[in-house]
């Protein structure tokens, strides 16, 4: 069990899953909790297969997305390499990933959220937050 994973996925996606009531992010969170809390194979497979496709529908509604995605994307393998050939712990590694995965992924899933739900005709490209412009 990860306790540090599972305390950094409930930490910045439950409260988005409050405020916008979003299926993705409610996706997220439960598939990071039942993964992290007991490190079945199957179930990181089923998370990230999950967590990609989610990438991608968000990249479809707004391409803007692409540069956190990529950044994502890049830190986890970066992640899963370290930690396989030993260059750091375990708790490093899970600290890695809150930081460098689960952090931008939320911030970049709200700020989709937050621009999706003020559509109102008036708002330009300027109104979206993303992590990495």
């Amino acid at each position: 069990m990860s306790i540090i994973s599972i305390i950094g996925v409930t930490y910045f996606f439950l409260p988005i899953y409050m405020k916008y009531n979003s299926k993705r992010v409610l996706i997220v969170w439960i598939n990071g909790i039942l993964y992290h809390s007991t490190k079945n194979r199957y179930l990181r497979m089923y998370d990230i297969i999950c967590n990609m496709m989610m990438c991608y529908y968000t990249y479809t509604k707004d391409e803007r997305a692409i540069r956190t995605i990529l950044f994502i994307m890049i830190h986890f393998m970066i992640n899963n390499y370290i930690l396989k050939k030993k260059y750091i712990s375990l708790n490093s590694s899970h600290l890695y990933h809150v930081l460098c995965i689960q952090m931008p992924l939320s911030l970049c899933l709200e700020s989709f959220l937050s621009f999706d739900n003020n559509k109102d005709g008036n708002n330009n490209s300027k109104n979206y937050v993303g992590i990495i412009k």
